[in-house]
């Protein structure tokens, strides 16, 4: 027998099988990638993260950064503790090499002590970490960075972040693996040297909650006991009266496993959760599409195997020829599968943000290699079963009865599928433009962000006052934040007064003409006056900052009133602006805000531009340039910024809609091969009942009324399961769509028209015919 049978419809199994494996093995190595994450650690269970859990006032807070003390103090009094480390980040994409050379680094230095490498066990290349972590204006850095800067790079010096302070490299360690927390970590900076960059709150216990902090423990340790041995230790060395003063109910920590706190995050969860649902619906439609082609084929093959079985073939025959043919279509599928994978793996590190070595890891290659088998055995099992099952004596009468049932219980469960993806790419791409397009409270279309390296804030000063000249710019003002970026924390306290009001995210400084380029809406009161003495003096507040002052103080106007945010001076509220949403949508910040007037400590400008062209970042380039030709200087839309916060769920939804239009396709194909099937098994009924009158819409509502029968309950509980996931999806973000109705509505009228299109062009040449052309040979 002939392993391939008709050609054509050895090409739709390979392809269809190929099409299901390819994006499958990618999304199952993405899940494996997800299992695998932090699992480098050496003895990871034994290594913890400590995560902060206070409670202040009415609400609780429970989040993965500590102040600078905590590791080191908690190890002190806890011997069970091996070692205890913290890990404080400092960014910028850019070092100045000893040489005047810049540097760009995609990643994030650190500062850190002697104890990292004995919690986190990587190989050290060259230096001695508890050497060099322990003395001042000393940095390890990744092998990765020491290949980018080229030579013997022990000795260099750095300047990092335009600190003026240089930095000497003294040693090279292993990076960290592209699945892990540390991923990005490049350049290692002792500890004592955080004095060199601002203020060191390495050792505070309370507040500055900047640092991660990390334990590994000794063997067999009971955790749940030591954290709450751990607990106890903090609330006896913690200033507690004081803290409760504040308006401290409890303040304390949690331990979670290093490795498990990005797996156990409930994003991340309902991400992998996804992505793995994905990649069985395709790799399950795929296999269905195969066997729903083979049922297809068995009424031509069936006085053969009738001719088999009366020559003595036994049911292992049968088994063994279905297995040969699975085998060498799987395996041509796999082969397109692999050049397929190869020929787009730019497309996919960038879709899965995983290069494509490490996504193929060798966990994740014996889930894809076990994965193989099973479709093979699968695809050779089922048609054998059915071969050795067919009885000789009705083998040309009951089968054809029986094969209806079987494709359109696998036609079925396609179209279930297709409408279950459909439903969360609906979901997923509606989530996506509610966050892009998301009221954030101020308007950042056409707003700019204009950074230079090594800027004091006096020259951003003289560059915002420069650029405010130029037509084109409508407002220009120097500033420490951008809104989407996450900021620091403050208290709010009334003068004279040490009791803690509530907790509020502050701002630090901006400018009145950087509020106006964001369009900031004032609610109460003006904006910051113009004068020197002005500056740090006066400060703007949010509706939600208003209200809580308005309901502890029972004041009735807040303008003109003073607090007290910094130690040696108070600050008078001069405006109300409008609720904002701060920080990434993802990840917003709900707490009351405050912004302090000034130009000090800005860390660049924002720009009202009337116009985003090239042109007008050239003009902008030149101008900077001719102030400070020896910095180099970035401008970015505030709106890509924030689009960026959402790469990832665009890169969900694009994986998501790759998947559900893979499905439909496997899904068309087989409803194509039912319906020619049923087309040339009911030709001359169909040719009948034109004889008797009826026409070509009558002949098409036949097929539509026999398929809606299946078509319709399977849309409708693919949506149930769509709807499902997507509630999955939805549950991670905290502002998030409604399901509504249109989008259920969508989903069963655009699959229902696809469905019932093919229905209707595959019907119209039988139902156009003529008659005679089926019943002349009856």
């Amino acid at each position: 027998m002939k392993i391939f049978g008709k050609k054509q419809s050895s090409f739709i199994k390979i392809l269809s099988i190929s099409i299901g494996l390819t994006i499958g093995i990618v999304l199952i190595a993405k899940v494996q990638w997800m299992e695998d994450y932090d699992s480098y650690i050496e003895d990871g269970d034994n290594v913890y993260s400590i995560f902060s859990h206070n409670h202040i006032k009415d609400q609780e807070y429970e989040y993965d950064a500590t102040p600078g003390g905590y590791a080191p103090t908690i190890q002190k009094y806890h011997p069970e503790i091996v070692a205890a480390t913290r890990i404080g980040r400092y960014s910028n994409p850019f070092i100045e090499l000893n040489y005047n050379e810049r540097l760009k680094i995609d990643g994030f230095a650190c500062f850190t002590d002697t104890s990292f490498f004995k919690v986190f066990n990587r190989k050290i290349i060259a230096g001695n970490p508890t050497k060099c972590l322990n003395q001042q204006g000393m940095v390890m850095i990744s092998e990765e960075m020491a290949k980018k800067i080229g030579g013997n790079v022990i000795g260099k010096n750095i300047k990092y972040n335009g600190n003026h302070k240089s930095l000497t490299i003294a040693g090279i360690y292993e990076g960290f693996p592209e699945n892990s927390t540390l991923h990005d970590t490049h350049i290692l900076i002792s500890m004592p040297s955080m004095g060199l960059f601002n203020w060191d709150g390495s050792m505070n216990m309370v507040g500055n909650d900047a640092y991660r902090s990390f334990l590994r423990v000794s063997d067999n340790i009971d955790v749940k006991r030591l954290e709450k041995n751990i607990n106890k230790t903090l609330h006896r060395v913690l200033p507690m009266k004081q803290l409760k003063d504040l308006g401290y109910k409890d303040i304390g920590c949690k331990l979670v496993k290093a490795k498990e706190a990005y797996r156990t995050d409930s994003q991340n969860r309902a991400v992998k959760n996804i992505y793995l649902t994905v990649a069985i619906i395709l790799i399950v439609a795929s296999v269905m599409n195969y066997i729903l082609i083979v049922v297809s084929s068995l009424v031509g093959m069936v006085k053969k195997i009738a001719v088999l079985k009366c020559c003595g073939a036994n049911k292992g025959y049968f088994y063994m020829m279905s297995m040969r043919s699975s085998c060498l279509h799987i395996i041509l599928s796999i082969i397109i599968s692999i050049i397929t994978i190869f020929a787009g793996q730019e497309l996919i590190k960038q879709v899965l943000g995983a290069s494509f070595s490490v996504l193929f890891s060798n966990n994740a290659l014996k889930v894809i290699i076990c994965i193989c088998t099973t479709i093979i055995l699968i695809c050779g099992m089922v048609p054998g079963f059915i071969y050795s099952h067919i009885s000789t004596q009705y083998a040309f009468k009951q089968f054809k009865e029986n094969k209806k049932t079987w494709k359109l219980s696998l036609l079925a469960f396609q179209i279930l599928m297709t409408s279950t993806l459909f439903c969360l790419v609906l979901v997923i791409s509606r989530q996506y433009n509610h966050l892009v397009n998301k009221d954030l409270g101020y308007d950042y279309n056409n707003v700019v962000y204009i950074e230079g390296i090594n800027m004091l804030s006096k020259e951003n000063k003289a560059i915002s006052e420069e650029i405010k000249k130029l037509s084109f710019v409508e407002e220009a003002g120097c500033t420490t934040f951008i809104l989407n970026q996450a900021s620091c924390g403050n208290h709010a306290y009334l003068p004279d007064n040490d009791e803690m009001l509530f907790s509020y995210n502050e701002l630090l400084y901006m400018e009145s003409s950087a509020l106006k380029a964001y369009k900031i809406d004032v609610i109460r009161g003006e904006l910051f006056s113009q004068t020197e003495d002005s500056i740090g003096t006066e400060v703007m507040i949010d509706e939600q900052f208003e209200s809580k002052l308005k309901n502890i103080t029972g004041w009735d106007n807040v303008i003109g009133k003073e607090l007290s945010i910094r130690s040696d001076y108070n600050s008078t509220i001069v405006g109300v602006y409008r609720n904002m949403y701060l920080n990434s949508l993802l990840e917003p910040d709900t707490r009351p805000s405050l912004v302090t007037n000034g130009w000090t400590w800005s860390t660049g400008i924002i720009a009202r531009l009337n116009n985003m062209n090239k042109s007008n970042f050239e003009v902008l380039h030149s101008i900077m340039n001719n102030m400070y030709p020896n910095r180099d200087f970035t401008i970015t839309p505030i709106a890509e910024i924030i689009r960026k916060d959402y790469n990832k769920i665009e890169n969900d939804r694009t994986l998501i809609v790759i998947g559900c239009l893979s499905t439909l396709f496997i899904t068309i194909i087989g409803l194509i091969g039912y319906i020619r099937d049923e087309v040339q098994r009911r030709s001359r009924e169909l040719a009948i009942r034109k004889v008797l009158g009826s026409k070509l819409k009558d002949i098409q509502l036949l097929f539509i009324r026999n398929i809606s029968k299946i078509a319709i309950p399977s849309l409708i509980a693919g949506i149930c399961i769509g709807t499902y996931l997507s509630n999955l999806l939805l549950i991670s973000f905290p502002e998030r769509i409604s399901l509504t109705w249109d989008i259920y509505a969508i989903t069963i009228l655009l699959i229902l028209s696809i469905i019932f299109g093919i229905i209707l062009l595959l019907t119209y040449k039988v139902a156009n015919s003529n008659p005679t052309e089926y019943l002349k040979t009856e």
